[in-house]
């Protein structure tokens, strides 16, 4: 195009030097000359701008060497951040049952306690305890079968002769080693005991399962962590038929009504907050029957749990800040569409995987 300006304007040169409109188109195209070489300079100019430019832009790569150090971060890595990604809002019911899951544990726990109680204190026969026992098995046992087989019928694996076999041989066991069970601390002073108790009894509620599938959650340790508050407490039984009765009451407390309470509570979701609200009267009732300062104390901490603590949980919930962004651990959807974290160690292991950032 250049030159193509210049062959121009020597033909009007050359045609005639004194016209004035050759003068004139002379200018123009010296004029327009000199603005396409400027514009050729700036391409070329702006040309390797971009180019330096881009050779020092850190990449978000592994593949291509950079002028950078491996711990660089440059300000395009933030641009892969995200907030409040798949977050979950609860409703006011849904935190309520949640507390009432917790409740319902420490009123098992303060039943357990208060049974010890009577049986240390005397106000209540060992014999009495045990035929209550037997009552709420006679009764709790066939509702439970009822609650299995509503839906598809009584399973094949739940056979009641074989679990009333199991249940009294576990019987006579506990009999025959409740006398060592209740030697095992005896040497140990009483305070200690009951410091020890309290510890294992508050481990226990901690690592109990209250439906949440987490890893801190532990179901043998709660229930082994119960079983020795249990074992401390029995030393200070005066005989070996309270020590008898107190581990029939832990399997009773611990054991089977979590199973029965579970299922109640999944065949009738309902139920939870009403189950909840009766144990509350029956930890109150006993409470009162000691002490009405335990019993107010009891009452003004449920309310505290079960209702001040899941109204602050969903006042507090639009505050609520999640960030994500390439720094996040890797997370699996697997076949039960249940997410589940892993290590880059063990994404080999798993198969038939979907891998989502």
């Amino acid at each position: 195009m250049l030159v193509c300006c210049c062959c121009r304007e020597r033909r009007l040169q050359s045609s005639g030097e004194g016209s004035l409109e050759n003068l004139f188109m002379c200018y123009v195209f010296q004029k327009s000359y000199v603005l396409q070489v400027e514009r050729l300079i700036l391409r070329r100019t702006h040309t390797k701008r971009l180019s330096c430019e881009d050779a020092l832009l850190w990449k978000r790569i592994l593949y291509a060497k950079q002028p950078f150090p491996d711990n660089y971060c440059g300000p395009e890595f933030m641009h892969f951040l995200r907030k409040n990604e798949n977050i979950k809002l609860w409703s006011f019911r849904e935190a309520l049952v949640g507390s009432c899951y917790l409740m319902q544990h420490v009123s098992s726990v303060l039943l357990f306690v208060i049974l010890f109680s009577c049986n240390y204190y005397g106000w209540i026969s060992w014999q009495l305890v045990l035929l209550i026992n037997s009552i709420c098995f006679a009764i709790g046992y066939p509702f439970y079968l009822w609650l299995v087989s509503s839906n598809d019928g009584l399973p094949h694996h739940i056979k009641p002769i074989y679990h009333l076999k199991t249940g009294l041989m576990y019987a006579g066991y506990t009999y025959a080693l409740s006398p060592v069970c209740q030697t095992l601390t005896a040497t140990v002073s009483t305070d200690s005991i009951i410091a020890t108790a309290s510890l294992m009894f508050l481990v226990s509620l901690v690592f109990y399962n209250y439906g949440c599938n987490v890893y801190v959650v532990s179901k043998a340790l709660s229930l082994n962590a119960a079983m020795f508050a249990t074992i401390c407490l029995i030393s200070r039984l005066p005989s070996s038929n309270e020590a008898f009765v107190m581990l029939i009451n832990f399997i009773a407390i611990f054991v089977l009504w979590p199973i029965v309470r579970q299922k109640f509570q999944e065949c009738f979701p309902r139920s939870i907050i009403p189950c909840t609200i009766l144990l509350a009267i029956s930890v109150v009732v006993a409470l009162a029957q000691w002490s009405y300062v335990m019993a107010t104390v009891y009452v003004i901490v449920h309310l505290i749990v079960s209702l001040g603590c899941t109204w602050l949980f969903i006042a507090m919930q639009p505050l609520k800040r999640t960030l994500h962004g390439p720094w996040d651990e890797a997370v699996f959807y697997d076949d039960d569409t249940n997410k589940t974290a892993f290590s880059e160690e063990s994404k080999h292991t798993k198969n038939n995987v979907h891998l989502i950032r």
